[in-house]
């Protein structure tokens, strides 16, 4: 391991706009898990994480070392542990954005596999909730398609980014309330004419 100091500074960007090796990253839903747990802890050493996720703390490395390697997730701290030096992780950004101006093919690719990924660990989520909780617990399930003009859709991007900002808020807030953990997966996406 490369010599860190002990403490950097740690204000990350508001927003990191993804580049293709970062999609590709995250096509990864274990990586995606990591990276979720990381946002959610606020920094956490790959033991913290393993005991969060309830997996092996060796399982998690490669992962890491993939998150760090595109700048996704850093160092943020070495902490003595036992006469060793333990890194503690934090993600670069809280939030990610899509580079809209990118139209290349590896970018592309990259976003593809994403979304695949996204939408998997939703399903497997909501799989698990369904088989674990009981009926009378509230899901919201919801698809639908639309006539939207251009405008309408930057109005629907702006309300779900909104929604995005209020769920951080929330999920920020002191948990001195009753909470638990939720997931929400929203993916709006213009539909292409099968005629054209």
């Amino acid at each position: 391991m490369r010599a860190i100091p002990k403490k950097t500074p740690s204000k990350p960007p508001r927003a990191l706009v993804l580049s293709a090796a970062q999609l590709e990253c995250l096509s990864s839903p274990a990586r995606v898990q990591l990276f979720e747990a990381l946002q959610h802890l606020d920094g956490a050493s790959a033991a913290e994480l393993a005991a969060e996720l309830g997996r092996s703390v060796h399982s998690l490395y490669y992962h890491l070392k993939g998150l760090q390697a595109v700048e996704l997730i850093r160092v943020r701290e070495l902490r003595r542990v036992a006469k060793r030096d333990e890194a503690i992780y934090e993600v670069s950004s809280k939030r990610l954005r899509l580079d809209r101006t990118q139209s290349d093919q590896a970018y592309n690719n990259g976003l593809i596999k994403t979304v695949r990924a996204m939408l998997r660990k939703a399903e497997a989520e909501h799989r698990s909730a369904r088989e674990a909780c009981s009926p009378s617990e509230l899901f919201s399930v919801l698809r639908l398609q639309a006539n939207l003009s251009s405008a309408d859709f930057l109005e629907l991007r702006k309300r779900v980014e909104s929604l995005g900002r209020w769920i951080r808020k929330r999920d920020q807030a002191p948990q001195g309330r009753a909470a638990r953990r939720v997931s929400v997966t929203c993916l709006g996406t213009p539909l292409v004419d099968p005629k054209a």
